[in-house]
């Protein structure tokens, strides 16, 4: 007959590991969407640099509007990667890289 001290731990086992999970997946869903928004600034930067005039401008102040959200994003990762014990923020600055303007 198994123990019930054993049985908690196994249960405290599988919980944990669901945390886990649940935290790897949030860190990754956070990821992917400023990867995606990072994209759109790679990509408003390269029309603009194309572009001249009254459709520059446009695509200037789309790339700002952009930036300002991707940059929420990388905060939310750092917060989150801070949430679980990650808290040396220069990773996520080198791998997701803000494009900036020329």
């Amino acid at each position: 007959m198994p123990r019930a001290g054993s049985r908690l731990e196994d249960a405290f086992g599988k919980t944990e590991l669901e945390l886990r999970a649940e935290r790897a997946a949030c860190l990754a869903r956070i990821a992917r969407a400023l990867e995606a928004r990072l994209a759109l600034l790679t990509r408003l930067r390269d029309e603009a640099e194309k572009a001249a005039g009254e459709a520059r401008i446009a695509i200037r102040a789309r790339y700002e509007d952009a930036r300002r959200e991707a940059e929420l994003y990388r905060w939310a990762l750092k917060v989150q990667r801070g949430a679980n014990g990650l808290h040396d923020d220069r990773l996520v600055d080198r791998m997701y890289p803000i494009p900036r303007l020329r």
